[in-house]
């Protein structure tokens, strides 16, 4: 089992803060998840900044999550 977890943020803002930010929303599911028992190397997380500084307040919003793609191996 392998899990890549990638935190996203929205554009608004400067990049570097935006990337942080990402970092840090998949390091937070990282961290809970070896709390639970899951291998660390089993996980790999990076962040990523999606959309443009234009985009809606409601449409920002969607682009602050969390996805996690779960391989089996």
């Amino acid at each position: 089992l392998k899990a890549e977890i990638i935190g996203y943020a929205d554009a608004s803002g400067s990049r570097d803060v935006n990337h942080s930010l990402a970092l840090q929303r998949a390091e937070s599911l990282t961290q809970e998840l070896r709390h639970q028992g899951v291998d660390e190397n089993q996980l790999q997380k990076r962040g990523e900044i999606e959309g443009d500084k234009q985009m809606g307040k409601k449409a920002a919003q969607f682009s602050r999550r969390v996805q996690v793609k779960v391989t089996l191996q």
